[in-house]
């Protein structure tokens, strides 16, 4: 337990035991337990190394012995002494033998080692590698300083706030945080000594803080001695005449029991024998001070009453023997620690009769009332009085109350139990005292009392030892850095400087240890200029704290070692400051917070003149100034947005920049101008130097780009630098043109280029404008497409008439139809996306009416037929438009560009209708599958699936004839040839698992998906229809997968093992049969898709898994692919343990089988779609990709390709598992429903990287997206 105030000499009865061996190295040696002495309550630990003295019976010998050493470790600081002890000097010391050991008192060897304790010299330095939050030393200072007092008029409440505040910025350990408030406590109590102390150093020019060779000049010297030696003066004067204590005391009275009261007389009647009296009670508080010597005061008088006036009344109760108040007095002040308090019951002089029955009564009966007349009463009363004692009882003299008890209760007691663990302020725990009478004989009533006490002063003249009064830290300055350094991060709200109740407490430790003011503001200023030179506003909360430092620097009156730090913190401050300057239109937007910018000019002057000095730095600010237009200037032109750098000036860039440029023009003429000197005019600067920065970069742009470019930007930036010219002039600068106008008349012929982007502009009010209602003319298409040709005829006719006054060119028509190929272009893509989001809504919404709406499979809105009704029409438009092109202007047919770009037109919208056709499957087949895999679950749970298969047949049926007559004829001819295949595709894919379901489909799914199919085949196979639905080797092939599902896994893998031997057989050099049809394969190696071509159909073929000779009905077979994939179905150990150690050779050797690749090593294998809808495998091998059909797609649907890494240009994100592959020449490939593209990506990255090529530059591009897309899943997680 922490010794409280009053047991702060507890510890100078310490003993220090001394080995008696005078053998050096004896076995037996046993070093002594340091212990702990106090010879004026600081605790200083001692470790005897070696402590030599004779005995008794050694002091004749002739032999002196040797000196011996006691190592002395600071407590607060650790830092070891080492003090030199000869034996004489403690010959003639008390000492006491005990077993073997001679003991020496502390304060026998306290006068040897006095003398030495501030020059010895030191053993072992202080290393500290604390950080200050966690530094106990440095939490002890600063304690210090918050509790030693400063004057009368100090509040306790703040000291113990200012307590907290400290408490939460250091990270100690609660014990820890403990001691070092308690050393701190016991140390403010010798304030005047501790100031008496550095007066008597700094009299005698031996102030180890700011010795006499700090200063340059001994006049300087000797000015600041003289004023601080009055300070101290006066201080040691005003805590000379402070009281030695001042505390307090607030007692919570709780409750009484077994309050012994009057009994009745036996002279009363009967009648009153059954009635009792209730007393009201209440207590008083009475300070008893100390008499001098310290002996306590009397209680009372000698005649018996108490003649002190109470400090505290509680409230009265009611009480029968027991009561309770819980009522707490407000402070109380104490003036000595011997002071005690008086606790006293009384009781009112009014009683009460109150009746109460003695014993219980078998039947209340009436009785007559009994009146007592007040003449009576009081004769009662006063038998009680003269009957209840033999002595006249005490009374209060404020009131004539009766006394009842009292409890006396010294403070020292109080002080001790509620202050048992240190701090200024404590609570005891509540305690029953025993009531005693006026002559102090207890009795058995007993008070129950809780106190709260505080000792705010408690000094004393002076300890033994001096060492207590030094500073617990090492430098007090670093201290005093460190001190800052922690303040600024445990203020939350430290923006550009300290709090105020922070800077109390900061600049409070500075003067505690009288560290010079000059050198606490540069350590508060050195700190912010640490903590906030990457964020240069914070400058600004530097020049209130560093002016007066800067007025001292030019008047010479600093010391070496502040200069010193002065001159770190103006090298340290130029950067940022010049930052600031430089950037202060974005630092301080809108000129906030007010003052800031005028702080960093105030700054400025002190950083280069010590002194806001406007009229001798106008020169340098100018200089910043204009940096800052620089660099501003240069993000406006390469820096976008996200702040991302730009590689090269292009026009609009240059058009934003000049635009800015204006906006700022006008910010800093109204916003910014106040904030700088008078003699300062900003607009000017910055006007100026604006005004030849864009001259420069417009005629370094329209110099080094191409001359035949002249787009809509150039006309708006021309317009942007009239205006600005014209803003300039206003500000009465006189300015040249520099030819900037004249660049831009030579271009003027090239406004043709500008055609393409202001086509495209009108194409979205086009489209915006559509409602995708069918035309009552062509009820196929709506609006938009005759609203696109009649804006394209309308710029033909313009060009036309504007060309007329030039020579015909053909590079003119050449730009021409290639902005009017571009607008085309454009209208394409939004009614492609238009087309894939309505693909994407609820197919509820679709086409149609009645109830099979509810099935449908492939319906879609109306506005989506009409959206590929309008890309279907483009086709003819772009005919008319290339004849009436013709017919105008003759030479142009001739010229391949021209015809190049019509073709290139016609060759995306080709390759775009049949993206959309694909998505339009795709979508069917993600419909289908729900479709079948909820009526599966409904027949599985007992149903037998009829109705909702006729139901898939009307829904499958009603769309079919929906497309037809809502589509152009080619459009529905295309979608429905390729319908057959992709649902059968999608039942192939359900049952082979192809998507790696968790769960793939059961047996009975796999029986009603054959259901389906019979149902679907027969039905459209009716002679009512014509069309051909489901081709007879697919539906073969999917009735075998669907007999090996059923099949068990032993016999199925006996089936596998045999396919798996022949097609093992087959991949032998030489054998050129392939696994999958019987057909040849011709590879042509050059990037592109596979060509195969069929053998000679004039021999049967057989394949290599025992498929069907030609001219035979033999039950089809499958493919080793088709096997693992239903072995992979299965749930039992030996077919998932076949799977994995077949699956990737089996898949690597199909690979090779389809592209004859070589050894080239295959890296990762994917499942996938290609074309949307056709079961593919994705392959990446060390040079390419390559995209390869399942085993029983036709070759006419798919034929194997492949691309090498450095004929892609790039990859394209599509959807969420898709992947776009967009070759250098050539279309490109879409990849869908990959199992992991994220994985694949990966690997294709490595593959490339530090190749160099086009793709590992566009693949960075899709990295950092899809990082970015990876690190907000993580955050949202």
């Amino acid at each position: 337990m922490t010794p409280s105030l009053t047991q702060a000499t507890a510890l100078e009865a310490e003993l220090v035991p001394v080995v008696l061996n005078p053998e050096a190295g004896h076995a037996n040696d046993v070093a002594p337990p340091p212990f702990l002495f106090d010879t004026s309550s600081a605790p200083v630990r001692v470790l005897i190394d070696k402590l030599r003295l004779p005995s008794r019976h050694d002091s004749c010998d002739e032999e002196e012995p040797s000196s011996s050493t006691i190592r002395l470790a600071h407590a607060a600081t650790g830092r070891l002494k080492e003090v030199t002890i000869v034996p004489g000097n403690v010959r003639h010391c008390g000492r006491v033998i005990e077993n073997g050991v001679e003991v020496y008192s502390v304060a026998e060897l306290t006068d040897l080692i006095q003398s030495q304790i501030v020059d010895l010299p030191d053993i072992t330095p202080e290393v500290c590698d604390e950080l200050p939050s966690s530094n106990p030393r440095l939490c002890e200072a600063v304690l210090r300083s918050v509790f030693a007092p400063r004057g009368p008029g100090e509040s306790l409440e703040d000291c113990m706030k200012s307590a907290d505040v400290v408490k939460q910025a250091f990270t100690l350990q609660a014990n820890v945080y403990a001691k070092a408030e308690t050393r701190a406590l016991k140390v403010a109590q010798y304030r005047r000594a501790e100031l008496q102390l550095k007066l008597e150093s700094l009299q005698k020019d031996d102030d180890a803080l700011v010795p006499p060779t700090q200063f340059h000049d001994p006049v300087v010297y000797q000015s600041w001695k003289m004023e601080e030696l009055q300070i101290l003066s006066n201080l040691v004067d005003l805590f000379g005449n402070l009281p030695s204590f001042s505390g307090g005391v607030q007692v919570k009275i709780l409750s009484v029991e077994g309050l012994k009261l009057e009994a009745t007389p036996k002279c009363v009647a009967p009648m009153f024998k059954k009635k009792v009296v209730e007393s009201r009670v209440y207590c008083s508080v009475t300070i008893l001070p100390a008499r001098p010597g310290n002996m306590p005061s009397p209680v009372e008088s000698e005649e018996g009453t108490v003649e002190r006036t109470p400090a505290y009344f509680s409230e009265v109760v009611n009480c029968i023997g027991d009561a309770e108040w819980n009522s707490q007095s407000p402070w109380i002040p104490i003036c000595s620690l011997q002071d005690r308090i008086l606790i006293e019951v009384w009781e009112k002089s009014e009683n009460v009769v109150k009746c109460e029955e003695s014993e219980p009564q078998p039947a209340p009966q009436p009785q007559p009332e009994v009146v007592i007349e007040s003449n009576k009463l009081e004769n009662i009363r006063g038998i009680f009085k003269r009957r209840s004692t033999s002595r006249r009882k005490k009374v209060a003299p404020w009131s004539g109350d009766i006394f009842l008890g009292q409890v006396i209760v010294s403070f020292s007691h109080i002080e001790s139990q509620a202050l048992a663990h240190g701090g200024v302020q404590g609570q005891s725990p509540a305690t029953s005292y025993m009531l005693a009478d006026e002559r102090g004989k207890q009795g058995n009533s007993t008070l129950q009392l809780q106190f709260t006490c505080s000792c705010e002063r408690f000094y004393r003249e002076a300890p033994p030892n001096k060492l207590l009064l030094m500073p617990p830290v090492e430098e007090i300055e670093s201290a005093f850095d460190n001190f800052v350094r922690l303040a600024f991060h445990a203020e939350d709200e430290a923006l550009f400087q300290l709090g105020p109740q922070w800077r109390q407490i900061v600049y409070g430790f500075g003067a505690h240890y009288r560290i010079r003011g000059e050198r606490c503001a540069l350590g508060m200023v050195n700190v912010m200029v640490g903590l906030f030179q990457e964020d240069a506003r914070y400058c600004i909360g530097i020049v209130p704290e560093w002016l007066p430092v800067c007025s001292a620097a030019k008047e010479g009156t600093l010391t070496k070692n502040e200069l010193a730090l002065h001159c770190h913190i103006v090298v340290s401050l130029m950067k940022p400051l010049v930052n600031a300057l430089e950037n202060f239109q974005t630092l301080f937007p809108g000129n906030k917070p007010k003052g800031a910018i005028s702080r960093l000019v105030e700054l400025l002057g002190l950083l280069l003149r010590l002194e806001p000095d406007f009229d001798h730095i106008l020169i340098p600010l100018k200089s910043f100034i204009q940096n800052s237009c620089k660099k501003r200037l240069y993000k406006h032109l390469f820096k976008d947005t996200a702040d991302r750098e730009l590689k090269e000036l292009t026009a609009q860039s240059l058009l934003k920049a000049v635009q800015l440029v204006r906006s700022d023009l006008v910010e800093l003429s109204t916003t910014y101008t106040g904030a700088f000197p008078d003699g300062f005019n900003l607009p000017h600067v910055t006007g100026l130097m604006y005004y030849k920065l864009v001259c420069h970069y417009i005629s370094t742009y329209m110099k080094e780009s191409s001359p035949s470019i002249l787009t809509k930007e150039h006309e708006e930036m021309l317009n942007e630098f009239i205006l600005l010219r014209g803003d300039v002039r206003k500000l009465g600068l006189q300015v040249q043109d520099f030819g900037i106008e004249s660049l831009f008349s030579d271009r003027l012929e090239h406004w043709i280029g500008s055609l393409a982007p202001r086509l495209t502009d009108r194409v979205d009010s086009i489209i915006g404008r559509e409602t995708w209602e069918p035309l009552s003319t062509m009820p196929s298409i709506s609006s938009s497409v005759n609203d696109l040709y009649a804006m394209i005829g309308q710029v033909v006719d313009e060009v036309a008439s504007q060309l007329s006054s030039f020579s015909f060119k053909n590079e003119y028509i050449y730009k021409l139809v290639f902005g009017l190929c571009k607008c085309v272009q454009a209208y394409v893509e939004s009614l492609v996306k238009l087309c894939l989001q309505g693909l994407s809504r609820d197919m509820g919404e679709g086409h149609g009416k009645g109830p099979e709406n509810s099935s449908s499979l492939c319906g879609f809105l109306r506005a989506t037929y009409i959206q590929l009704n309008n890309i279907s029409a483009i086709l003819e438009e772009q005919k008319k438009l290339k004849s009436g092109l013709y017919a105008k202007w003759q030479s142009a047919a001739t010229s391949n560009e021209i015809n190049e770009e019509f073709a290139k037109l016609e060759d995306l919208i080709q390759q775009v209708l049949t993206e959309l056709i694909g998505a339009v499957l795709e979508n069917t087949q993600a419909q289908f599958k729900d479709r079948v895999l909820r009526e599966s679950v409904g027949e599985f749970q007992g149903g037998t699936g009829t109705n909702e298969q006729q139901s898939l047949v009307c829904g499958l049926d009603h769309d079919v004839n929906v497309m037809r007559t809502s589509l152009y004829n080619g459009l529905s001819q295309r979608i429905l040839r390729d319908l057959p295949a992709a649902l059968l595709w999608c039942m192939e894919g359900l049952a082979l698992n192809l998507d790696d379901d968790h769960k793939p489909i059961t047996e009975v799914q796999c029986r009603h998906l054959g259901k389906v199919h019979d149902v679907l085949n027969n039905h459209f196979n009716a002679p009512q229809h014509t069309t051909y639905f489901f081709p007879k080797e697919g539906s073969a092939r999917l009735h075998r997968i669907l007999v090996c599902r059923t099949m068990e896994p032993q016999h199925l893998s006996d089936i596998y093992s045999q396919a798996w031997k022949t097609y093992q057989q087959s991949m032998e050099p030489g054998n050129t049969i392939s696994p999958r049809n019987g057909k040849e394969v011709n590879h042509a190696n050059n990037g592109h898709r596979v060509k195969i071509q069929n053998k000679s159909p004039s021999k049967p073929l057989v394949t290599l898994h025992g498929s069907s000779i030609e001219g035979t009905k033999v039950e089809p077979q499958l493919h080793v692919l088709d096997y693992l994939s239903i072995i992979g179905c299965k749930s039992d150990r030996k077919s998932r343990e076949l799977v994995v150690s077949h699956s990737a050779s089996g898949k690597a050797k199909y690979l090779q089988a389809e592209l004859n690749l070589g050894k080239e090593k295959t890296l990762a294998t994917y499942s996938c779609r290609l074309s949307r809808i056709i079961p593919g495998l994705f392959y990446i091998t060390t040079k390419r990709v390559c995209f390869v059909k399942f085993p029983g797609v036709p070759s006419e649907k798919w034929s194997s390709s492949f691309l090498t890494f450095d004929k892609i240009q790039r990859i394209e994100d599509a959807d969420s598992d898709a992947l776009v592959f967009v070759p250098i020449y050539g279309q490109y490939i879409r990849v869908g429903r990959i199992s992991n593209r994220n994985a694949a990506l990966a690997i294709i990255h490595q593959q490339i990287a530090g190749s160099g090529s086009i793709l590992e530059k566009n693949m960075a591009l899709i990295s950092r997206s899809h990082r970015r897309a990876a690190a907000n899943k993580n955050g949202r997680n």
